[in-house]
């Protein structure tokens, strides 16, 4: 959780250079950003769902 605040944060910082110039690449880089974000934060979540519901799996069967 703490990377991908920073990853934000830098990617955040760099698409601000942007602004000066380009407002709409900005927004663009934005939403695109964000979305990434979400699509991490989803697959994580998928990811560690399946491992714990493995491990119960395995306490179960024993």
């Amino acid at each position: 959780m703490v990377i991908t605040i920073i990853i934000v944060g830098l990617m955040m910082f760099t698409a601000g250079w942007q602004i000066i110039n380009h407002k709409l690449d900005f927004i663009f880089t934005v939403v695109i950003m964000y979305a990434i974000v979400w699509l991490i934060m989803y697959l994580s979540d998928i990811v560690g769902t399946k491992k714990i519901n493995e491990a119960i799996r395995k306490r179960k069967s024993k």
